[in-house]
């Protein structure tokens, strides 16, 4: 059954991103699309790095996404 709605899933970003440039949109589309799913996905996203001692938190779907400090990791 998992198998069956990831082949879904993929199919469904696939059409929703095609021909779309923006790296932000496809994130947010397929944030989106994971989340609403899986019901056992609490959160989905993206951390982009910004800079060479940031991350970023987002586009992002489910709780509130932290922004995490490069120079602890």
């Amino acid at each position: 059954m998992k198998q069956a709605t990831y082949e879904k899933v993929f199919k469904t970003i696939q059409s929703l991103v095609e021909g779309e440039t923006d790296q932000i949109a496809r994130m947010s589309t397929i944030s989106c699309e994971l989340f609403h799913a899986f019901d056992s996905f609490h959160w989905v996203g993206f951390y982009r790095r910004v800079n060479a001692q940031t991350l970023k938190v987002g586009p992002y779907q489910g709780g509130h996404g932290l922004t995490p400090d490069v120079n602890r990791m």
